[in-house]
């Protein structure tokens, strides 16, 4: 009934999801499917196919022809995740965007709660939550996104006024083992709007250089205590620590 209210107000798609794929045949069915699976239904599916090698774009596609919430955008050639995000932040219509990766799974309730979060808190620009991590023949592992204990904007701020180690990761100038989980991510389309995007010429911490670039242009954040989604373990994939 919430939803239904919401969408007589607005016609506009309430949230887009962006997925950027490379390679990802094995997984991004399964990744897609955990998404039509959520308890919230107005939202569209966004897939950025990064030129892949393999059939992502053909199972994609397949996808998409049963259910037209899933977009599939066909980049011309392999250009990175930054800039196969920024492309689908371009098509998406949702007042809110949210991200995930192409093997990873969507947890069914996260975006009805983080969606009802930021339209009850239009203070907040970005919430993002926690995960769980599997596979790789492991025990899974439930990881606890950052919990700031001030404002990260000025934790941000002191950082750069004081002598970091040289070894200082992204992550590390908010917290030194927490971190803000990029597949937990939602963040208000007005951010986009107002000239923000990833930085194209990363290949690493891409999306954490974005955080950055929100939290400096004074736009607020918040966690939200849920779990987002489950963080496949596989060869060959950037891999997140705790």
């Amino acid at each position: 009934m919430v939803q239904e209210k919401m969408k007589q107000k607005n016609d506009q798609i309430l949230v887009s999801i962006i997925i950027a794929a490379y390679n990802e045949e094995k997984h991004i069915e399964e990744c897609i499917n955990s998404i039509l699976k959520q308890s919230f239904k107005d939202f569209e599916i966004i897939m950025i196919n990064d030129k892949s090698s393999d059939k992502t774009a053909e199972i994609v596609k397949s996808l998409s022809q049963k259910d037209s919430r899933i977009k599939l955008i066909l980049l011309r050639k392999n250009s990175g995740r930054a800039k196969a995000l920024n492309e689908g932040i371009k098509k998406a219509q949702g007042k809110y965007i949210a991200f995930i990766d192409g093997d990873d799974l969507m947890v069914p309730e996260r975006l009805e709660k983080q969606h009802i979060f930021l339209e009850n808190h239009p203070e907040i620009s970005l919430v993002y939550s926690d995960f769980v991590q599997f596979g790789e023949n492991r025990e899974e592992k439930m990881i606890k996104s950052v919990e700031f204990k001030e404002d990260p904007r000025k934790i941000m701020k002191n950082s750069y006024e004081k002598d970091l180690p040289e070894v200082t990761t992204p992550p590390q100038i908010l917290h030194e083992k927490d971190f803000i989980p990029g597949g937990s991510v939602m963040v208000s389309r007005k951010v986009f709007e107002e000239g923000i995007k990833l930085d194209e010429n990363l290949r690493n911490s891409e999306d954490y250089d974005l955080w950055l670039q929100i939290i400096g242009r004074g736009y607020k954040i918040a966690r939200l205590p849920l779990i987002a989604f489950r963080y496949r373990r596989h060869k060959n994939q950037k891999i997140l620590k705790k």
